[in-house]
């Protein structure tokens, strides 16, 4: 199965692909077609997501002649999945999903993008919007690259300003953060009521809901950033104390800051830190 612009492929029927290398060359037979790298890359993951999880419904063309249409299935994949939770939700088997990088598509955006989705943490369902690992990637960039995006979704990233709103709008949404610290569990909290505005309000922070401490000993630092405007550290009153973009509460520097300087602000007594935050529809789940 592909996602081309029809959303189709065409797949031998009986056929099993064992491998993705098998499901990559038949493709380019059948398509004839110049395949760039990104598109092996959007294959991979559409064969992947297919072998865990066949949530297309196969259907027989009807317009060929007899023949043809005892030898192949044709697969339709009418729309994306709106974010990891729907993917789950439209599994046949979700216990099978593993966490990876899948397509989605919310509403209100005309392009699908990619995610990172975790379907393993207390039920699954997360599209990770940040990570932080490991210092590899710098976080201290300007608002153009919080709002496109950048890293690498496997590793360290930042999913992108642009998607926030489509992510976090329609319905509750919870924000999730973990922290760890070389390798051991350190906090997990959660805040109950996400939101952010579009880009014509400067992706402010509009609501966060209940703080929950599922773990360790955190305390609530994001509650007071609420009405935020999104802003990177040269923009804001916190430049000579924070470094990264943020919903800063400028009256206090000291509050939270998961895009901060990696080795200076956020590694303690030489623990390195991991950092992921992931949404998911708190009335889904």
């Amino acid at each position: 199965m592909l996602f081309t612009s029809g959303h189709i492929f065409v797949v031998e029927r009986g056929r099993k692909y064992k491998d993705f290398s098998l499901f990559l060359t038949t493709w380019r037979e059948i398509s004839s077609q110049f395949i760039t790298m990104r598109d092996i890359m959007t294959i991979q993951m559409i064969y992947e997501a297919l072998i865990l999880c066949m949530f297309v419904n196969p259907s027989y063309q009807t317009d060929v002649g007899q023949a043809d249409t005892e030898r192949v299935f044709y697969y339709r994949q009418v729309d994306y999945p709106r974010d990891c939770q729907k993917l789950r939700e439209l599994c046949t088997n979700p216990g099978d999903l593993r966490n990876g990088v899948y397509v989605i598509q919310p509403e209100g955006l005309t392009e699908p993008f990619e995610v990172f989705c975790d379907q393993t943490t207390d039920g699954g369902g997360w599209t990770v919007i940040q990570r932080r690992i490991d210092g590899s990637i710098d976080f201290d960039r300007n608002t153009t690259y919080y709002k496109d995006g950048f890293g690498f979704l496997n590793r360290e990233f930042w999913l992108g300003n642009k998607y926030l709103p489509y992510l976090t709008k329609g319905e509750q949404v919870e924000l999730r953060i973990e922290e760890r610290r070389n390798g051991s569990n350190f906090a997990n909290f959660s805040y109950q009521d996400f939101q952010i505005s579009d880009e014509n309000d400067r992706f402010r922070l509009k609501k966060l809901g209940m703080f929950q401490n599922n773990g360790g000993s955190k305390t609530d630092e994001m509650s007071s950033q609420v009405y935020s405007e999104f802003k990177t550290s040269s923009e804001s009153n916190c430049r000579n104390s924070s470094k990264g973009g943020w919903w800063f509460d400028e009256t206090d520097c000291n509050k939270a800051n998961l895009n901060d300087d990696f080795y200076r602000n956020l590694t303690r007594n030489g623990l390195l830190p991991y950092f992921e935050m992931k949404v998911r529809p708190f009335n889904r789940q």
